[in-house]
């Protein structure tokens, strides 16, 4: 957020999921911080669905799918591929 407020993710366009707020906490606090601990906790073991800004999210399908959406060809994000590249890389390659 402009204020310095920091959300779950870019999706949470109106601040529903708080996870800190700089420079009043470091970027490590905020990090480390249990409302994204629980939140990386809940993805991890399948439960996402417990968070309602996740709930909605379309994001989700690609991560379900993913392997299914790149043997197809299905065009995918390519924005930071350096970060990404096995997900970028079998899509430019077809």
């Amino acid at each position: 957020g402009w204020p310095g407020i920091t959300g779950l993710c870019c999706e949470d366009y109106w601040g529903d999921y708080i996870t800190g707020e700089f420079p009043s906490m470091s970027l490590h606090q905020i990090w480390h911080d249990k409302a994204l601990q629980r939140a990386r906790k809940l993805h991890e073991q399948g439960r996402s669905d417990e968070i309602f800004l996740c709930r909605t999210c379309d994001s989700i399908l690609f991560h379900k799918y993913r392997d299914t959406l790149l043997k197809s060809g299905t065009m995918v994000r390519e924005e930071l591929p350096e970060l990404i590249p096995d997900f970028v890389e079998p899509v430019k390659n077809k």
